[in-house]
């Protein structure tokens, strides 16, 4: 019994509802919220609206890694989320946001550290980068259930952005010789887990230690995104944390980015929610 509340606790693979009015259960927690919502809300006490990156494109696309892999087995489906963080944002406008990274790692699937892993051994910045999607369907505003899901990937993950921890992912010894396939649903296969590499790496070892000693830098930006296709929506969701009436599931995802916002702080990172508008 020991083994499945432990599974569970950390898997999230649950919803608790309290009987008590105004309180919620996340990430292993039950929550009663402080944060005053409608005409009350400060957001520069919260910074949650700060943290959301808004992309037109996260409007159209919803599917974390599309239905058919590129024939040649060179990339993921040009219409999910995948690709666009493979093409680091080009033709999609999010450009300025990845910037000008030499390092870009598929860890997805299996036991992972993040979706991809970017890092610039220049700039000494690294970035988790968790996908998630809610398909094709009528897009969601503020999709608590989901969040609730990348969130706790992300949070789980946070060992590996530790500037102390020595945990490594347990693929990174094999990215550079393991392919992507296997994703349910999905047809096809991704040949070469890394996506960019500095010319001396050979290894995924080898890049897994060039990604530590950047993470290790007190001076190094270590970042967790969520990206976030058709799920959640920067203005309903400011609209809904300045209204006299927030919708329960507003409040819930705001708590959700709170949470996991604290939680990348304790570990000396910067959480972004990349969104629709």
């Amino acid at each position: 019994m020991l083994k499945q509340n432990n599974y569970l606790n950390s898997e999230q693979s649950f919803r608790v509802i309290p009987a008590s009015e105004g309180s919620f259960y996340t990430l292993g927690e039950f929550y009663s919220p402080i944060v005053r919502f409608g005409r009350e809300y400060d957001d520069d006490q919260f910074n949650l609206l700060r943290i959301l990156w808004p992309a037109v494109c996260l409007e159209r696309f919803g599917s974390e890694k599309g239905k058919n892999c590129l024939a040649d087995g060179s990339g993921w489906d040009p219409q999910s989320l995948f690709a666009i963080i493979d093409n680091l944002g080009q033709r999609f406008g999010l450009r300025r946001l990845f910037g000008n990274p030499d390092i870009l790692v598929c860890d997805d699937l299996g036991t992972e550290a993040a979706d991809f892993i970017l890092a610039d051994t220049d700039k000494r910045r690294v970035v988790f980068i968790h996908a998630k999607g809610t398909g094709e369907g009528v897009a969601r505003r503020y999709a608590a259930s989901p969040l609730q899901e990348i969130c706790g990937q992300a949070t789980k993950n946070l060992k590996y952005l530790s500037r102390y921890g020595d945990d490594e992912p347990p693929k990174a010894r094999n990215w550079h010789t393991q392919k992507w396939a296997g994703a349910k649903g999905v047809s096809g296969k991704v040949d070469n887990r890394i996506r960019l590499k500095p010319r001396s790496i050979t290894t995924g070892w080898q890049l897994w230690k060039a990604i530590k000693s950047i993470i290790r830098d007190h001076f190094a930006d270590l970042e967790v995104w969520l990206f976030l296709g058709r799920m959640f929506s920067k203005s309903s969701f400011d609209q809904q944390l300045n209204a006299d009436r927030p919708a329960t599931e507003a409040q819930q995802s705001a708590y959700l980015i709170f949470s996991t916002m604290n939680d990348a702080a304790s570990v000396g990172a910067k959480l972004r929610v990349v969104c629709s508008p």
